[in-house]
């Protein structure tokens, strides 16, 4: 009994020495040992994945606030030099102020994000279906697309039951028909979709515009936080919207593929594990 102890005992050691990626070893045959050293190096590999996380949303942190902060440091400084005219300050001080909103948006960013936190167990997730997921979310946002931006809203609805948090699939749904809308010139059609794969054990959420489209560098980089397009697609956010969509994506152990054309369109497809109990439940009515 020591022995495997002593094992566990000598490779956290380790980690704190060296801060390196470790895995439990060998602890012996006993059904009891296996089951502690799979529970102990799953619970290492997800914390060593929030250190991670944490390091690189740091990073992307101190990187996004260090050039508003040099702008308005820069730009104060210049003011400070001489007298000016009234309009000169007013000029310099409009230009400030949309810097502080760009810091104002990495920290409501950053706000939002750690919301998640409370995500962590199964406690939280529940029979849903994204049938009313998308249904709720269009009701909500219809005057928004059709009224306001005057663009067609498709919708192909059908029943996709999984396990998960109907606010944050909602959030999601919200998320991806904004961000369609906010591409998709007036004219132009969105539409969002659901439904199940009983082979496949799978459900599926889909939105797709006829918008601008992305090229391939957009496609990979664009659900990263913070990130900027340079293209045509740029609407002048930091792209929190795709991060919130990928982030709850994982929470649901759910993939996300992004299939874009230039000029064309582009479609956001959400695959998730599919709730087949409640599929037969639904089939027996």
């Amino acid at each position: 009994m020591y022995t495997p102890l002593r094992k566990i005992s000598q490779t956290l050691q380790k980690r704190k020495r060296k801060n390196d990626h470790i895995v439990i070893p060998y602890l012996g045959d006993h059904p009891q040992f296996i089951e502690l050293r799979n529970s102990l190096n799953s619970l290492l590999a997800r914390f060593e994945e929030s250190l991670t996380q944490l390091k690189q949303l740091s990073a992307d942190t101190s990187h996004e606030l260090r050039t508003p902060l040099a702008v308005i440091k820069g730009k104060i400084e210049i003011m400070l030099m001489s007298p000016r005219e009234p309009a000169y300050y007013k000029e310099r001080l409009e230009q400030i102020m949309i810097q502080i909103d760009n810091m104002q948006q990495i920290v409501e960013s950053i706000l939002e994000l750690s919301r998640f936190s409370k995500f962590s167990g199964p406690e939280w997730m529940e029979p849903v279906d994204l049938l009313m997921v998308a249904d709720e979310t269009c009701e909500n946002m219809f005057a928004l697309i059709e009224k306001t931006r005057h663009q067609h809203l498709e919708k192909k609805f059908s029943f996709a039951p999984v396990f998960g948090s109907f606010e944050l699939l909602t959030r999601v749904a919200s998320n991806l028909l904004d961000n369609a809308s906010k591409y998709t010139p007036e004219g132009g059609t969105i539409g969002i979709e659901t439904w199940s794969d009983i082979k496949k054990q799978k459900a599926f959420l889909r939105v797709w515009d006829t918008g601008q489209g992305m090229d391939e560098y957009a496609i990979q980089k664009c659900r990263d936080l913070f990130w900027r397009a340079d293209t045509a697609r740029s609407g002048g956010g930091y792209g929190l919207g795709l991060s919130l969509v990928q982030r709850i994506s994982e929470l649901h152990e759910a993939e996300m593929d992004i299939q874009s054309t230039l000029g064309k369109g582009t479609s956001f497809t959400l695959v998730f594990n599919l709730d087949a109990n409640a599929l037969s439940e639904y089939d027996t009515f």
